[in-house]
């Protein structure tokens, strides 16, 4: 998908994860913002959202929607740290993505 996007482009992608960076099968927030990272793309926000319905959680009919941000900053030294959302509850990671306008070459 990202091979077929023109320069500017915009992504929506959806797919279901897991809360934990370390899933075997489901991908994570992590993964999938370290994707469009890694192939340097303008711009990602990921949302990973929580369905309590889908496991017979009753107690609310309301999602939640978190706005996973990887980047922390400590001491003034900007780093990285992996998914800190913790649930056994079925989520679905929203991410939207644009792809550079040029592809800067060294």
């Amino acid at each position: 998908m990202t091979k077929m996007l023109f320069p500017s482009g915009r992504l929506l992608l959806s797919a279901w994860s897991n809360s934990f960076p370390t899933a075997y099968v489901k991908v994570s927030p992590c993964w999938i913002m370290d994707y469009f990272t890694v192939n340097e793309f303008a711009d990602c926000k990921v949302y990973p959202v929580e369905f309590p319905h889908l496991v017979g959680d009753n107690s609310g009919r309301y999602i939640t929607v978190f706005n996973y941000d990887p980047q922390v900053v400590y001491s003034g030294q900007i780093g990285y740290e992996c998914s800190s959302i913790n649930s056994e509850r079925p989520l679905q990671t929203y991410c939207i993505a644009e792809k550079q306008r040029f592809h800067a070459f060294a």
